[in-house]
């Protein structure tokens, strides 16, 4: 930038330059003196360090490369030159826009020319169109009139009006029962039902008058429907889906009318009733497998008959609710939601009604059926024969009472017959007894249980193996219910050995085996099952009785034979103060024959004992008496012994045997 030195003038432009140029004219000596001196002032009150001035400076330096008095006085003339240049091209360009605003300014005025003479054709033409408004206006307003009678007239037919085709539906019966005549009743009902809208307005005579010939339609409607069922009825076929589902709509709509559905209900029972009847029978004697022919026992024919009464029961039952109740409902969601969406579910409980009438559609077979069991029970049936039969009773009363009410007649017949059963079970039972205990047989040499006793215990098997398998005992009385079997079949029999034990002249040995092996017979069959711990027990007690004497006996014999007897008792009798040496049993000499004695005795002893044993059917109760017996008996040889080396000074010159070798001879543990 180019810089000023103190002699030179600067440069000066635009008011500052007018001010330091003044004209001779206007400006005289004194003022000229004020106007320098504010001049003056003016500058020296600047600050030339604002920005505004730095940037004038810059640019100034940009536009003078050198600061030549030539350059001083050029440089305005050269800014006013720019100047003039760059409003003149101003002026060139406004010019070009005047031009085109001049333009603009023709187009305006011409269009408002034109909107001008449309406004006033507008205002001719609505002059001219102002009645036909008025008369469309008039029309709209008619239309909307019409539109909302239209609705009223349309609202009337919808909710309480029927056509005269639709009333011949209803009650002309040249009209079928199809799914018109459904819809037609439908829409009556719903008419009747909205009737009573009517009766709640200011005038409700109309209201009253469609009620009343609505009533006298529904009514003559289900005469027909009535009388419609009625005819189905006699020539139903439930294999027949379409007819089936006519049925269940008609039953469906009658259910309104209890008496008439009743009355339906009644005739439809009459009708199954009889082709059941003609079933049973047929299956009785006619077909590839007559029951009657084939069955060849009484529990078998029973539970044939039992098993096709169950089979028909269950498909009478599903009959029954595929009338009842739609086939998409009961296959898809169940019976219970198919119900629920019945028509009827509201009037009536539909599970319960369909039992009944199940029951009652069954109830042709109960006295035939009954009939035929009763026979087979009154000729010549054995006891578990009779207890088989009872349990098959027991098992089919709780699979009907699944399908059945609880004061069904098939469920009461059953319960006659269970009852029944049961007394034949009693009776057969109580003369069997009573014929054995007229004349009871002898023990036989072998000691075994009486032909008697092991057919009863047969039997027994046989009753425990049907009463595992029966639903008539809850599983916490299982114990309590056999030990009353086990009371009338069972022990009345081993009471009869008892008595044949007593009565004989055999020994009190020969008697308590007898025993033992008829209680552990029937011991050996009870414990098959384990409802039957309460009895075990109780055989338990009884063996080990007979078991005890059977020890006392062998241990008597073991000291007569082994001559320890007399000893013992010398040695037990003996007084405390009294010295064994004086005692006769313990002199040299006698002691002498007891050793030579148990010499003899020993080494047959265990084989004696099992010959004394051997009618005992079971080896194991036969070892442990053996057993016991010879521990006692050790012991007593133990006491003698030890009071024989006590008493006599080098006493196994005369007794040489000991507690240990007796021990191992007569194999005690």
């Amino acid at each position: 930038m180019t810089s000023f030195t103190g002699t030179e003038e600067p440069y000066i432009t635009g008011a500052d330059a007018t001010a330091k140029s003044p004209t001779p004219l206007s400006v005289s000596g004194g003022s000229r003196s004020n106007l320098l001196s504010l001049k003056l002032s003016e500058i020296l009150s600047s600050s030339y360090s604002d920005s505004s001035i730095r940037d004038a400076l810059l640019l100034l330096g940009e536009r003078i490369q050198e600061n030549t008095p030539e350059m001083r006085r050029q440089f305005r003339a050269n800014v006013e030159a720019e100047v003039i240049e760059a409003n003149g091209q101003v002026l060139e360009q406004f010019s070009k826009i005047a031009m085109q605003l001049e333009t603009i300014g023709l187009t305006i005025a011409n269009m408002n020319s034109v909107v001008d003479d449309l406004s006033n054709s507008v205002s001719a033409t609505r002059e001219q169109t102002k009645e036909l408004f008025a008369e469309e206006e008039w029309l709209s307003q008619r239309k909307d009139e019409i539109q909302i009678k239209q609705s009223l007239l349309d609202a009337v037919k919808a909710h309480f009006y029927m056509a005269d085709d639709e009333i011949d539906v209803l009650i002309s019966s040249a009209e079928p029962i199809d799914n018109r005549f459904f819809d037609v009743v439908k829409r009556a009902q719903q008419i009747y039902s909205d009737c009573e809208v009517l009766l709640a307005s200011e005038n409700p005579v109309i209201g009253v008058e469609i009620m009343d010939q609505m009533s006298k339609h529904i009514d003559a409607a289900f005469d027909k429907l009535y009388y419609w069922i009625q005819r189905e009825i006699r020539h139903l076929s439930v294999d027949d889906p379409k007819i089936r589902q006519n049925i269940r709509r008609a039953l469906g709509l009658l259910a309104g009318r209890p008496t008439m559905l009743q009355n339906c209900l009644d005739g439809l029972s009459e009708l199954r009733q009889k082709i059941i009847l003609r079933e049973f029978l047929e299956v009785l004697t006619e077909g590839p497998k007559p029951i009657e022919l084939v069955a060849y026992d009484p529990f078998r024919y029973i539970g044939d008959m039992l098993a096709w009464t169950h089979s028909e029961t269950v498909n009478e039952k599903e009959v029954l609710e595929l009338m009842f109740v739609a086939e998409d409902s009961n296959i898809a969601h169940g019976l219970e939601e198919g119900i629920a969406s019945e028509p009827w579910a509201e009037l009536f409980d539909l599970k319960q009604t369909i039992g009944e009438l199940t029951d009652k559609n069954m109830q042709s077979i109960c006295k035939p059926l009954k009939a035929r069991i009763d026979q087979s029970l009154s000729g010549n049936v054995d006891s578990t024969l009779a207890y088989r039969i009872f349990n098959l009773f027991e098992f089919y009363k709780s699979i009907f009472s699944k399908y059945l009410s609880e004061n069904s007649q098939l469920l009461n017949v059953l319960k006659v017959l269970e009852s029944s059963s049961m007394n034949q079970f009693h009776r057969s039972l109580r003369e069997k007894i009573q014929l054995i205990q007229s004349e009871l047989p002898h023990v036989t040499l072998d000691l075994q249980p009486p032909q008697f006793l092991q057919q009863s215990l047969i039997e027994m098997k046989t009753l425990m193996t049907s009463f595992d398998t029966s639903f008539a005992v809850a599983p916490e009385n299982r114990d309590q219910e056999f030990d009353k079997i086990i009371e009338e079949a069972l022990v009345p029999y081993l009471t009869c050995c008892i008595s044949m034990a007593e009565s004989s002249l055999l020994s009190v040995a020969e008697k308590d085996i007898f025993l033992i092996n008829c209680f552990d017979s029937a011991k050996s069959i009870l414990r098959l099952y384990s409802f039957t711990k309460g009895k075990l027990s109780e055989f338990d007690k009884q063996i080990r009785s007979h078991s005890s004497s059977l020890i006392a006996i062998l241990h008597d014999m073991y000291l007569t034979d082994s001559k320890l007897k007399q000893t013992l008792a010398a040695l037990e009798e003996k007084a405390f103060d009294v010295p064994l040496k004086s005692l006769e049993q313990f002199q040299e000499n006698n002691i002498t024959q007891l050793s030579i004695a148990l010499d003899e005795f020993l080494p047959s002893a265990l084989m004696d004992a099992q010959t004394f044993l051997q009618r005992l059917a079971s080896p194991r109760l036969g070892n442990s008496i053996i057993q016991e017996a010879a521990k006692i008996f050790v012991d007593d040889f133990a006491k003698v012994e030890k009071a024989i080396v006590e008493s006599i000074e080098f006493p196994r010159t005369v007794f040489p045997r000991t507690t240990a070798e007796v021990r191992v001879l007569l194999v005690v543990d």
